[in-house]
């Protein structure tokens, strides 16, 4: 809600301070990935993606792990306009933990793109016809 508000330094304190109680390794890793968003939303890229990184590699497979890579992946495609990375990412979450709620969308998004990248092979290759 903190960051939310953009009271993104507060929000970092409340988080921080989750650390010191007893987590289990999926609430740590939401705790994570919840810290990652908040330096996102504040612009800090850097840590962002550190974080994100982080959360794919220690706590693979998890919620969290699903939930960062599908933020990677709207990340590169709203703010980066780079699709292939954006696919890749979006794939990445389909694959990370299937009772995760992103997956039906990641995968709605991987079939977009794969339909967008379809057609714009199309369109090069009549192209060069004309």
């Amino acid at each position: 809600m903190l960051a939310l508000a953009q009271e993104y330094e507060k929000a970092l304190i409340v988080l921080d301070n989750l650390f010191e109680e007893q987590l289990k390794v999926d609430e740590r890793s939401l705790v994570d990935l919840e810290i990652a968003n908040t330096h996102w939303a504040k612009g800090d890229t850097v840590n962002a993606f550190e974080l994100y990184d982080l959360i794919d590699t220690t706590y693979a497979r998890t919620d969290a792990s699903a939930k960062a890579s599908y933020k990677r992946g709207t990340i590169y495609e709203r703010n980066f306009l780079d699709f292939k990375s954006a696919r890749t990412f979006y794939g990445k979450a389909k694959e990370q933990n299937p009772q995760s709620e992103v997956v039906p969308v990641a995968q709605k998004k991987v079939a977009t793109l794969d339909e967008y990248f379809l057609h714009y092979q199309n369109i090069a290759k009549y192209d060069s016809l004309v």
